[in-house]
């Protein structure tokens, strides 16, 4: 869903374990929101060569409350983030959850 997709930039707020990914599609900014954050592992070592396009975007539900993102990047890294919740805008009108 998310193929090509062009990482722009990450912020995390500690207080809120609040976690932003931004993306350009379409020439366009878009943000992937995570919530309450437990886990995230950014890695930037480029095996296959530099890209900051994703490749692909996996969701896999950890148990009743958690669930772990995976995002692999076109360079061959894979960035991890473990929250309660992963939300793509309103105008992809997309909200994946955890099942409680």
């Amino acid at each position: 869903m998310m193929h090509d997709w062009t990482l722009t930039a990450f912020e995390y707020s500690w207080k809120n374990k609040r976690l932003v990914v931004s993306v350009r599609y379409r020439q366009q900014v878009h943000d992937l929101l995570f919530e309450q954050v437990s886990d995230v592992h950014i890695v930037q070592r480029a095996p296959w060569g530099p890209s900051a396009s994703i490749n692909d975007v996996s969701v896999l539900v950890l148990d009743q409350a958690t669930q772990r993102t995976s995002i692999e990047v076109q360079s061959g890294d894979t960035i991890e983030i473990v929250s309660a919740t992963f939300e793509l805008e309103e105008w992809i009108a997309t909200r994946v959850r955890a099942e409680r």
